[in-house]
């Protein structure tokens, strides 16, 4: 091989190789101009976004309305210190003689922020919310249609002073709403402002 058969090899394998490394920057400086290209994609990062900007589970305590109920503790004594304290008012209370001997009518109280009167008769405080932690995996069924699984993780409220004080009343059959992790599965749609959530279960 002659020395100018080898200037022209060298030639062209240096050309090569710039030209790879402007492909590369072109792209990457295209990615980084063009945000609506990044919209298009469906990442982890992207459907979890999605899900905490639309889901949020309450998580409540329910409380009842009469201190004495049927497979329940009597709670009569605890709701006469919650009457003194302002956090619960009742109707009455029946005399032993001729009722149950226990507050009914049960409602909340001047001194029970987020304390809130249910539709059947009792009470309930927000505890919490169950929001996305993480997105477990992805997969695209098509261009437009994409699946991802994820995790509802329990956040409590910043203050649970009453919840805590007060928990007898609220750890009965009424309940405690489950504060567990739930696992779900969410269906995703790409418009032309991005992904949005559809539906999930």
């Amino acid at each position: 091989m002659n020395l100018r058969s080898l200037t022209i090899i060298m030639s062209i394998l240096i050309g090569c190789l710039l030209f790879g490394a402007c492909s590369k920057q072109e792209e990457s400086t295209v990615s980084q101009t063009n945000p609506a290209a990044s919209k298009l994609e469906f990442t982890r990062a992207t459907a979890l976004s999605v899900l905490q900007g639309r889901i949020s589970k309450v998580v409540q305590a329910n409380m009842s309305g009469t201190s004495k109920v049927y497979g329940n503790p009597d709670l009569t004594d605890l709701f006469s210190t919650m009457i003194a304290d302002g956090i619960i008012v009742c109707r009455q209370r029946e005399p032993e003689s001729t009722g149950c001997g226990c507050w009914i009518g049960c409602s909340p109280g001047p001194n029970s922020p987020g304390f809130t009167r249910s539709s059947e008769g009792g009470m309930y405080l927000t505890i919490g919310h169950k929001i996305p932690s993480e997105v477990t995996g992805i997969t695209k069924i098509d261009q437009a249609t994409a699946l991802a699984d994820f995790v509802l993780t329990y956040k409590p409220e910043s203050d649970l002073t009453l919840f805590n004080k007060y928990f007898a009343a609220f750890n009965t059959r009424f309940g405690i709403d489950d504060r567990d992790p739930e696992t779900h599965r969410a269906v995703f749609r790409l418009f032309d402002d991005g992904w949005r959530l559809e539906s999930w279960n």
